[in-house]
């Protein structure tokens, strides 16, 4: 007889820190950019976070 065991894996909690979404409320076109740069880096940061889950998945299989 042959017995099928599922086990659940969760994926590590440092994987699913929330993605920071900054608003913007500046005035100037200086504010547009810095604005842009934090953007840009907040998603650079989940992005890493995305791959990184996608890396654990394919060696947890």
């Amino acid at each position: 007889s042959v017995v099928t065991k599922v086990e659940k894996v969760r994926v590590p909690i440092a994987y699913l820190v929330e993605c920071k979404q900054t608003v913007f409320n500046g005035k100037t076109y200086g504010d547009v950019i810095r604005f842009l740069i934090t953007v840009i880096e907040e998603r650079d940061i989940c992005a890493k976070q995305i791959n990184l889950i996608k890396e654990w998945q394919g060696e947890s299989e």
